[in-house]
C-alpha cells in the first residue's frame, strides 16, 4: 500500500467570509440608495421648485402697500447713491466736514432741517437751510444757540410760518466766518 500525501486546502477565516458578505451587501445597498435619489427624489424636489419659482413670479413680487420688491430695490439704489454723494462730499471736501461738525452741536433738539444750500467759494461762505421745529418755543431756542456759536457771523431767519399740527417751518440764513473753513 502505497500513502499518498494530498496537501489539504486551508478554509478561508470566518471573519473574511463575513466581511466579504457585508461588503457586498453594503455596496448593492448604496447603489440602490444612489439609484432612489437620482431617479425618484431628484426629480421631484426639482418639479417642486419649479412650481414655487413660477408662483412667486406669478404674483409680481408684491410685498407692502402694493409696491413691487424691483420698484423697492430701484428706491434703495436711489437712497444709496444720495447717500455716498454725501459721503464724498463729506470726507472729500474737508472745508465743509468742518461747518457739519460745528453745526451739528448748534441744531436743537426739537428742530430738523429738510434743504441745505452751502456756498464756500465766495468771501463770506454762507448756508441756507429749510427747516422746522416742534414749537415757536423750540425756533426761540434754537436763535438762541445760534447766537452763542463762534463760527456764525450772523443770521437771518425768514419765512417763519405754521407747517401744520403745531410744527412752525422757518428759512435760515447763516453768514458763516471764513476762518471756519480753513
Amino acid at each position: 500500500m502505497a500513502i499518498e500525501v494530498a496537501s489539504q486546502k486551508e478554509g478561508k477565516p470566518l471573519w473574511q467570509t463575513l466581511l466579504f458578505y457585508f461588503s457586498f451587501i453594503l455596496l448593492v445597498l448604496s447603489l440602490a440608495l444612489f439609484l432612489a435619489l437620482n431617479v425618484y427624489f431628484v426629480p421631484k424636489l426639482e418639479k417642486e421648485t419649479k412650481g414655487i419659482t413660477a408662483q412667486i413670479a406669478s404674483q409680481g413680487q408684491s410685498v407692502d402697500s402694493g409696491k413691487k420688491i424691483s420698484e423697492m430695490e430701484a428706491e434703495v439704489k436711489a437712497a444709496e447713491t444720495k447717500l455716498k454723494d454725501f459721503e464724498t462730499l463729506y470726507k472729500g471736501n474737508l472745508r465743509a466736514s468742518k461747518f457739519f461738525q460745528e453745526f451739528e452741536g448748534a441744531v436743537h433738539p426739537k428742530a430738523y432741517f429738510t434743504s441745505l444750500s452751502l456756498t464756500l467759494k465766495s468771501d463770506e461762505p454762507k448756508a441756507v437751510l429749510s427747516g422746522q421745529t416742534e414749537s415757536y418755543q423750540s425756533l426761540i431756542q434754537q436763535i438762541e444757540i445760534l447766537q452763542s456759536k463762534d463760527f456764525i457771523k450772523n443770521f437771518d431767519i425768514s419765512n417763519i410760518g405754521s407747517a401744520g399740527d403745531k410744527e412752525v417751518s422757518f428759512v435760515l440764513t447763516l453768514n458763516l466766518q471764513p476762518s471756519i473753513f480753513k
